[in-house]
């Protein structure tokens, strides 16, 4: 069961958050390899819920976490990228059964269209979330270097939060507004 639809560039704002993913997942990179250099041998690996910290271990550490980072990102770009191969040849990767039930209905031109809108909030989602990992990475960093900045570690960890929640909040209303164009369209 295929879609058939053309490859169609995203548009100004696809491109634009395209490219701030790739300078989040650059921006993880960097400061890893920067952090390594200056960071001391022994950091710490665990705080308590004051900011103290209970364990410590190899500075190694910090760096496989913060290339943790890197894998949501990486994921949001390639499935991004091959959005179309993806589409046409494995529909049922794309769970959105509301809007792939009317996709066949649409013209072809209109199809890419829609998937890129979709694509798009996708996009917005992994930049907001990629920001929140970089601003995690930040701190999990600074901290090893500045004890007196670990106290603010869980008042990041609440930001990182609260940004994926609004972020998903407003994934699902451009998801019900792109449903609701994608209604009009057909009729």
């Amino acid at each position: 069961m295929s879609y058939d639809l053309e490859v169609r560039p995203f548009s100004r704002i696809g491109k634009l958050l395209l490219m701030l993913n790739f300078l989040v997942l650059f921006t993880i990179v960097l400061m890893a390899v920067g952090y390594y250099f200056i960071l001391p041998d022994r950091v710490p690996v665990h705080y308590d819920v004051s900011g103290n910290p209970t364990s410590y271990g190899d500075k190694i550490l910090l760096v496989y976490t913060s290339l943790g980072f890197m894998i949501a990102p990486i994921v949001i770009i390639v499935v991004t990228l091959f959005r179309f191969k993806l589409i046409n040849k494995y529909p049922y990767l794309i769970n959105l059964p509301a809007f792939m039930m009317h996709l066949r209905e649409l013209s072809r031109d209109q199809r890419s269209i829609m998937v890129n809108m979709v694509f798009e909030i996708i996009l917005a989602v992994g930049f907001i979330m990629g920001f929140g990992m970089l601003l995690m990475e930040y701190v999990m960093f600074e901290s090893a270097i500045n004890p007196a900045i670990s106290q603010f570690i869980g008042y990041f960890v609440l930001l990182f939060v609260f940004m994926t929640v609004i972020s998903v909040a407003i994934a699902i209303y451009m998801y019900k507004r792109i449903y609701d164009r994608l209604k009009s369209v057909i009729g």
